[in-house]
């Protein structure tokens, strides 16, 4: 994939307002956006935050999964940012996982 213009997106998660958030058995769609055009969610399931691209088509890919145990007393930011050169899933501002663009889809 190519990315030519970069971007983010990002949400606050606040235990306080999700007590089940983060617990297992628990799914959670948190937030979707596009990304060059291909529809992305950001879910949790269980202790995993995962990044995928078109879920639930024949194009579905799981850019990132990855497990998290988050601090249950204060709020938490997600991040997923986006340039020509990487794709970042970041946790508080600390970087979870990257990948670089031509790793998706080849």
């Amino acid at each position: 994939m190519i990315i030519n213009k970069p971007g983010s997106v990002n949400f606050w998660f606040d235990p306080s307002k999700n007590p089940n958030a983060f617990k297992d058995g628990i799914n959670i769609r948190w937030k979707e956006f596009e990304l060059n055009r291909e529809h992305v969610i950001i879910t949790s399931e269980g202790t995993s935050l995962n990044v995928i691209m078109n879920p639930q088509k024949d194009r579905e890919l799981i850019v990132f999964q990855t497990g998290i145990e988050p601090d249950l007393t204060k709020r938490h930011m997600v991040t997923v940012t986006w340039t020509p050169e990487q794709v970042c899933l970041y946790l508080d501002a600390q970087v979870q996982q990257e990948i670089h663009p031509s790793d998706l889809y080849g």
